[in-house]
C-alpha cells in the first residue's frame, strides 16, 4: 500500500474520532465531564510516553538519558516521538524514539541506533577516503538517521544491512595535504569508491590547512562552518 493511501485512511480515522469525540462532548452522550475526558487524554499520554521509554529500555539496556520533548502524533504526524539526551565516548547526543500504529498493531523505531554503529561507520568511510586523500578525519551524524526495532544494539553494519535497514547519513570528510584544483576530481574518485559501499550519504568533504586538521575533532562541527574555517568545499551524494 502506498504512503499516500495510509496517509488518507489515518486522516479519515482522526477525522471519525474527533467527530465521535465532538459529539460526546455536545450531547453527553457517555455522561462525562470536559476535565474527566482532558484527564483520560492525559492518562493516554503518559502510557504512550512509558511504551517508547520500555521500549528504548528493552532494547539497549538501561542507558543514561533525559527527555527533552515529546510531539504527539495528530493530522499529518504519522507518529509519537521522544527526544532524549544521552552521552557517547563523553559527549551528549541527541536521539529519539518513534511509535507508530497501523492496522491496530504498534511498532517502533529509534535513531540511537546510529550511535551504536558510528564508530565502525566512520572508519569503514576514512579507509575509504584515505584511498584518494593523502590524509582525512570522518564526522558522521548519524543519530538523525531512523533505524527499525528489528536491528539489535549488537549488530554491526553488514547484519543491520541483511535486516533490510537503509543505512542513510550526513557526513563530513575533512582533508588536508592537497592543492584546492584537486578537490573536485578527488571527491569524485572518492565518490565512485565510497558507492560500492551500497549506503546513501550525503558527503561534504572540506579542504583546510594541515594545522587546523591535526587539531580537528567531532567537538568542532558546531563552529566549523560558522567560522568558515575550510578552504574549499565538495559536496557530493550517493547514490547521484
Amino acid at each position: 500500500r502506498s504512503r499516500r493511501g495510509k496517509m488518507r485512511r489515518r486522516k479519515s480515522k482522526w477525522v471519525i474520532l474527533t467527530a465521535v469525540g465532538a459529539a460526546m462532548i455536545l450531547f453527553g452522550c457517555a455522561g462525562q465531564k470536559r476535565e474527566d475526558i482532558t484527564m483520560q487524554e492525559q492518562n493516554d499520554f503518559s502510557e504512550i510516553q512509558r511504551e517508547m521509554e520500555r521500549y528504548l529500555i528493552t532494547k539497549y539496556g538501561r542507558i543514561p538519558y533525559k527527555i527533552t520533548g515529546i510531539i504527539w502524533r495528530f493530522w499529518n504526524q504519522q507518529y509519537d516521538q521522544m527526544n532524549f539526551q544521552t552521552e557517547m565516548d563523553g559527549r551528549k547526543e541527541m536521539c529519539w524514539v518513534r511509535r507508530y500504529e497501523e492496522n491496530d498493531q504498534i511498532f517502533f523505531s529509534d535513531s540511537y541506533f546510529g550511535l551504536c554503529i558510528r564508530q565502525e561507520y566512520e572508519n569503514k568511510m576514512q579507509k575509504n577516503a584515505e584511498l584518494v586523500f593523502p590524509k582525512a578525519k570522518v564526522v558522521s551524524f548519524l543519530n538523525e538517521t531512523e533505524f527499525s526495532q528489528a536491528v539489535e544494539k549488537t549488530d554491526d553494519l553488514k547484519k543491520a544491512k541483511k535486516k533490510g535497514e537503509k543505512i542513510r547519513a550526513v557526513s563530513w570528510i575533512i582533508v588536508t595535504g592537497i592543492e584546492e584544483k584537486e578537490l573536485n576530481e578527488k571527491a569524485v574518485q572518492f565518490q565512485k569508491i565510497w558507492q560500492k559501499e551500497q549506503m546513501e550519504s550525503l558527503i561534504s568533504v572540506f579542504l583546510v590547512e594541515e594545522s587546523y586538521f591535526l587539531s580537528f575533532d567531532r567537538d568542532d562541527t558546531e563552529t566549523f562552518i560558522k567560522d568558515h574555517r575550510y578552504q574549499a568545499q565538495n559536496i557530493c551524494y550517493i547514490p547521484e
